[in-house]
């Protein structure tokens, strides 16, 4: 059986393989209790495991969106924040950095932008 600080390593690569390891390792655990229970019955695996699943769905699809739109607002800012770096700087380089900047930045849906002391 895997430890507690190997299981808190892993790397996840979307939120869906986070929920879906979620949701088997508590079925698994939720089996497990329920048969040492002296009044087992499956339907009460049947009704918690239910209500698990749909908790699960809940959270996961709300969790997901919100990393989504997170994730995309911290983009537009972090390259925002790097066409305020290069202002100033009357370089070729910084010319192409904030076209590319830009460029990104249209591409993200962002069409507010200040361009004041750019080159």
């Amino acid at each position: 059986m895997l430890e507690i600080k190997s299981l808190l390593k892993m790397n996840f690569k979307n939120p869906a393989s986070f929920f879906l390891f979620s949701a088997i390792v508590i079925f698994v655990l939720l089996i497990f209790i329920d048969c040492f229970d002296n009044k087992f019955s499956w339907h009460d695996i049947k009704v918690e495991a239910h209500g698990l699943f749909y908790d699960l769905i809940i959270f996961g699809i709300l969790l997901s969106l919100y990393d989504k739109v997170k994730s995309k607002s911290e983009r537009i800012q972090r390259l925002k924040d790097e066409i305020n770096d290069y202002k100033g700087w009357y370089e070729n380089e910084a010319k192409h950095r904030i076209v590319g900047n830009i460029k990104r930045l249209i591409e993200e849906g962002e069409r507010k932008l200040s361009l004041n002391d750019t080159f």
